[in-house]
């Protein structure tokens, strides 16, 4: 279970919650709400949190919760592994070859 950090008092209303569930449910690393500020445009009222992009280090991840005018961005610095699923390591039955073209058909040199 990942931890929770909470270093500042100001949060985005209804963010704490979501974040300590999405704690609850990784294995490993740490959830660290960051830099909260005021957009321009009002948003719904609702929660909204997604992930944009990478973080500022190689291995983490970097998600934006809106809710109105505010904006507070959440870290979370882990390592993932990947494994592959083992229905994608080999070819299912029945599905066709990657190759595009199995069978070319070469044009006759002289017509």
């Amino acid at each position: 279970m990942a931890r929770l950090v909470l270093n500042h008092s100001t949060h985005c209303e209804g963010l704490i919650p979501v974040l300590r569930r999405l704690a609850s449910l990784l294995p490993e690393g740490s959830v660290i709400p960051a830099r909260i500020s005021v957009a321009r445009a009002a948003a719904d009222r609702s929660l909204r949190v997604n992930v944009t992009g990478p973080g500022r280090s190689r291995d983490s991840f970097r998600l934006l919760a809106k809710r109105g005018t505010v904006v507070q961005e959440v870290a979370l610095p882990l390592t993932l592994t990947l494994t592959p699923h083992p229905n994608l390591s080999s070819p299912r039955a029945g599905a066709g070859s990657l190759d595009p073209d199995p069978d070319p058909v070469t044009p006759d040199p002289d017509p």
